[in-house]
C-alpha cells in the first residue's frame, strides 16, 4: 500500500516515508516508518511526514492510541546523517 491512511476501506493522503491506517472501528492508529533501504533512519522528509501523520491523527476525535513503529526487524536506526539536512540546519521548526 501507498503511504496514506486507510479509513474505512479508502486510503487519504500521499506520504512517502511514513505509512499509517485505522481500521473500520477507527480506535487505533498505526503509524509506520517507511524507509527500509535505510533502516528506517530519519530524514527531513520523513519527520515532517510524521508531523502531519501525528496532526491528522490528533484531528480524529474517534481515535484513542496510535502506535508508532517500522516496519521489519528495527524501529529506526536514528537520524540520517548522510542527507543534506543532517548538520540540523534545515531541521528548525521540524
Amino acid at each position: 500500500m501507498p503511504g496514506g491512511r486507510l479509513q474505512g476501506g479508502s486510503v487519504v493522503g500521499d506520504y512517502r516515508y511514513v505509512n499509517y491506517e485505522t481500521p473500520p472501528e477507527g480506535q487505533v492508529a498505526p503509524i509506520m516508518l517507511n524507509r527500509p533501504e535505510a533502516g528506517h533512519a530519519q530524514n527531513r522528509g520523513l519527520l515532517v511526514e510524521l508531523d502531519q501523520a501525528f496532526m491528522a491523527t490528533e484531528a480524529d476525535d474517534a481515535l484513542r492510541m496510535v502506535i508508532l513503529g517500522g516496519g521489519g526487524p528495527l524501529f529506526s536506526s536514528g537520524h540520517d546523517m548522510g542527507t543534506v539536512c543532517a548538520g540540523g540546519l534545515m531541521l528548525r521548526g521540524v
